[in-house]
């Protein structure tokens, strides 16, 4: 079956790309100084082999419980919500919505615009911020919680190459609750005909190294 691929995809990266470093915002709000506490001893585990966003994630949890602060999810949602974007970001998207309705219309062919963040930040915090319910889905850095709601431990990673993980799962229509359920679900054969938005119909907007996979 052939589908229309009308729908185009921006998919985005978050941090300084739509706003300045989420996770270094988070960091401040909780007291801890990026620069000085928290970067200096992410930078051994990297240089040791870690993959950057798991260094991270393990030394965020080993600091939180350093100082007892017993992050719940709830506490990193209200940070989310105070993350300023950069000017014109989200009213933007409104904006984009509209041109592409207007040229629908006058094309008379049905066109859809969606927006996507992939990145390697916090995704319960960008998931709350302002951009939430503007985004088809947001796919980060996840925790797994206890029965409490307190952070225990790393989730799901988004490394620099698995960002082309969730590329393929919106080029293929897979919805994020499934690719959590079923990782393996992005390697399912799909004919390109068939795929719910090519790549061609993709736009992808980043800011450094990270992004160029």
């Amino acid at each position: 079956m052939t589908s229309l691929q009308n729908t185009i995809a921006v998919i985005m990266d978050c941090d300084d790309t739509l706003c300045d470093d989420t996770t270094d915002f988070v960091l401040e709000s909780l007291g801890i100084a990026p620069y000085k506490e928290f970067w200096p001893r992410v930078k051994p585990k990297i240089e040791r082999g870690w993959d950057p966003p798991l260094a991270y994630l393990d030394e965020f949890i080993k600091i939180a419980k350093e100082r007892t602060l017993n992050i719940k999810k709830e506490a990193l949602e209200n940070i989310g919500k105070n993350i300023r974007f950069y000017e014109g970001i989200p009213e933007c998207f409104a904006e984009f919505k509209g041109i592409v309705n207007d040229l629908s219309m006058e094309l008379s062919v049905p066109i859809e615009i969606e927006f996507y963040v992939v990145s390697s930040g916090f995704e319960e915090v960008i998931k709350a911020s302002s951009i939430g319910n503007v985004m088809k889905e947001i796919f980060g850095c996840t925790f797994e919680y206890d029965n409490e709601g307190n952070l225990v431990s790393p989730k799901s990673i988004v490394t620099f190459t698995e960002k082309t993980k969730f590329i393929f799962a919106i080029n293929k229509g897979i919805p994020g609750n499934v690719l959590r359920k079923n990782p393996g679900s992005v390697n399912y054969g799909i004919h390109e005909d068939s795929r719910k938005i090519p790549l061609k119909n993709m736009i992808y907007v980043g800011d450094g190294p990270t992004d160029i996979p």
